[in-house]
């Protein structure tokens, strides 16, 4: 096929198919910060349709200026759209297309994705070199913050990385090569490159560019913006901030925009991000557009524009470029032909900071999702100082490789109740399934609101069941299994309700006051092991029917101070073995009805001093043997002021003791009594002696 003849020609292309296949009738386009450039063109070709379509995609140069021209311009891009018009010139096919940067391609491509711990450049340059973007230039000056936990989130790239530079007050353009174009992003106007020629002019006669037409023009804009925020680790700090506009011009400072939330953790920050916010009002405030023919213009790029009207030459910046070229030569290099350029741009001082505007939307999580809890190789529960947990969300595809330890921020817990330590904690574990709501719908600040259960972690009751219980049932970590638990559970079934407390080891319980008990029916406690009461103060037992202890091993009572016990009935004891008690007082027993004390064997009744028995009428000592005695050389007597005393004993053996008498009486019965070495005085008595033996010995008397 016949190849083109581009030399000489206003407008020349550059295409995969090769050089001198295409032929560029026309062009418009615009170029500006912020924005991908579009340029849409007319070309002709006689490539078959098959061949033409297969340069979708492919890079394209277009160029603005003839070959031999030094300041001929070439605009690098893509081609994004081809389109075939049924119309034909001289034998050849005309095609439309559009030829766009690499960036736009972005566009086409969406994704969830999370990035951490990363600034927002940072962010920036891994998008472009994961989307494709290969030639870009950092010219920025700011330090960024380092964001913790940034989401891009069914969103496209394109509008991921605009929004991104649109908060951080960065802006980019292109710059363009023949066999490339870079991707330029900034945050400071003296980055951007000077223009050649460096200045323009309009009006006068002075040589060199000229512009054809000049006018600038002032926009009402916002005077202030103020914004609030909040940090839960600062909740006591006023996070406000407020930014009010360097110009000067009447009411402006009066219409004041106030956001909420601003995105923002400090008040210093605070403070940049309505600087920021207000700097991107002041950039549009004022324009200066101008029309030429200068091929040169670029946006991105500063010039001195010369004013000789007003007398004025200021450094610019150029934000847009319009662009306008045809040229229908073609075949051969003869003239006859329609061949122009003409471009508009629009700019502002160069001394103004150039901000964008906040135009690309930020994503909105539309309600709450569910993700799943994540830890550490082995952990069950991980959770920071805040209770806060880790999640993996169910649309996060993970291309950074994130560790089970790190998928996500730390993530707040939504609990039943939160106060200055105290309320309620429940942290979610490792492999729970959660429900995430996004405060303001922000995917960047995920909280947990909720937990499910799902066919992996099923309810700690069989459903349904068990539909009537309800209630709280853990498991024991590290490696619990189902039967090491705390339960806590409500039975509601009607006439079987209960209420289930299961400690899995310890149960403490305290009560700083009162803590009363009612059981309605019956109460039995079992205790597999020691039970230990300590009351501080006094204990009160009132059992309104029978009392029934029993002990299989000892019983140990101890009482410090006295005990009292009143027994309204009998008092039953039963002693199997021996039966000892120590006073270390006194003993006193008083008794309404007598006091009996049977025994087969002794009775022994041991003191150290004497032994008195007191009895108003008699005492009786039965049956046959009664024997009183004192250690030797010891001495004791019997006193008896009573009627008459009878004693029927075997034997009577007085030795250095005095016996008196008192009474009317005494009469022995008796085997034998021997008086030695005493004395027995009767007074006014008679003496009556039975027996086989009756001896007396020196100082025996009877006295009447």
């Amino acid at each position: 096929m016949s190849e083109y003849d581009q030399d000489g020609r206003l407008l020349r292309i550059e295409t995969t198919l090769g050089a001198n296949k295409v032929l560029l009738i026309d062009l418009e386009g615009t170029e500006a910060i912020s924005r991908p450039f579009l340029f849409r063109i007319t070309m002709e070709t006689q490539e078959p349709e098959a061949k033409v379509r297969e340069m979708l995609g492919e890079a394209v140069t277009l160029w603005i200026g003839a070959s031999d021209d030094s300041d001929a311009r070439p605009i690098h891009g893509h081609f994004r759209r081809i389109s075939r018009q049924h119309t034909k010139t001289n034998d050849n096919h005309v095609w439309q297309a559009e030829v766009v940067p690499a960036l736009w391609f972005l566009s086409r491509k969406a994704d969830c994705r999370i990035f951490q711990n990363m600034t927002a450049v940072q962010v920036l340059e891994k998008m472009f070199k994961a989307h494709g973007v290969q030639f870009t230039d950092k010219r920025t000056n700011a330090t960024y913050p380092t964001m913790k936990y940034c989401v891009q989130y069914r969103e496209t790239a394109f509008d991921f990385v605009s929004r991104l530079m649109e908060e951080f007050g960065i802006f980019y353009w292109h710059e363009f090569e023949a066999k490339k174009h870079t991707l330029v992003f900034s945050d400071v106007n003296i980055k951007a490159k000077m223009m050649k020629p460096d200045t323009v002019t309009y009006g006068g006669v002075a040589s060199g560019e000229k512009l054809d037409w000049l006018t600038r023009d002032i926009d009402f804009r916002s005077g202030a913006f103020a914004m609030r925020d909040f940090n839960f680790k600062t909740p006591g700090t006023m996070m406000a901030a407020r930014e009010p506009t360097s110009l000067a011009v009447p009411r402006m400072s009066d219409h004041e925009v106030f956001d909420y939330p601003g995105r923002y953790q400090t008040p210093s920050r605070g403070s940049a991000v309505a600087r920021l916010r207000i700097e991107a009002e002041e950039a549009h405030f004022s324009t200066l557009s101008g029309g030429g023919d200068t091929k040169s213009f670029a946006a991105g790029c500063r010039v001195n524009i010369d004013d000789s009207v007003v007398n004025e030459n200021k450094l610019h910046l150029i934000t847009e470029v319009r662009h306008s070229a045809r040229d229908t030569s073609f075949w051969v290099k003869s003239g006859g032909h329609d061949s122009h350029y003409k471009n508009e741009f629009a700019a502002i001082e160069a001394t103004v900071p150039y901000r964008p505007l906040r135009l690309t939307p930020r994503p909105m999580v539309m309600g709450p999702q569910t993700a799943t809890v994540t830890g550490p190789p082995g952990s069950e529960i991980h959770t920071d100082e805040f209770g806060r947990v880790k999640v993996r969300f169910h649309w996060d595809r993970n291309p950074d490789g994130h560790s089970d330890t790190n998928p996500s921020c730390w993530v707040r817990v939504s609990q039943g109740w939160a106060g200055k330590n105290w309320g309620m904690m429940h942290i979610p574990r490792v492999g729970h399934e959660v429900v995430v709501d996004f405060l303001e719908g922000d995917p960047d600040r995920p909280l947990v609101v909720g937990r499910v259960y799902n066919n992996e972690n099923m309810p700690p009751w069989t459903l349904p069941a068990n539909k009537t219980q309800s209630g709280i049932m853990s498991r024991s970590t590290l490696g619990g299994g189902a039967a090491n638990a705390n339960i806590f559970r409500f039975e509601d079934k009607k006439g079987s309700e209960q209420i289930l407390l299961h400690a899995e080891k310890n149960l403490d319980t305290e009560v700083e006051n009162d803590e009363t008990h009612w059981v309605g029916h019956d109460r039995t406690t079992t205790i597999d092991h020691d039970d230990k009461l300590l009351v501080k103060n006094n204990l009160t037992t009132e059992v309104n029917a029978n009392k029934k202890t029993t002990v299989g091993g000892n019983f140990e009572e101890t009482i410090t101070g006295n005990e009292k016990r009143t027994v309204s009935g009998k008092v039953d004891e039963t002693v199997t073995g021996n039966y000892t008690m120590t006073v270390n007082g006194r003993l006193n027993m008083l008794v309404a009805q007598g006091v009996g004390i049977t025994t087969p064997l002794d009775v022994t009744v041991t003191s150290s001093t004497g032994v008195t028995v007191i009895a108003p009428t008699k005492t009786t000592v039965a049956p046959s043997w009664f024997k009183s005695g004192a250690a030797s050389g010891d001495a004791y007597g019997f006193k008896m002021g009573i009627a008459g005393m009878k004693m029927d004993i075997v034997g009577f053996a007085l030795g250095m003791i005095v016996l008196k008498m008192d009474f009317a009486g005494i009469k022995f019965d008796t085997f034998g009594i021997a008086i030695k070495t005493g004395g027995l005085e009767l007074k006014n008595a008679t003496l009556k002696a039975k027996t086989y033996a009756f001896t007396m010995a020196a100082g025996f008397h009877i006295k009447t």
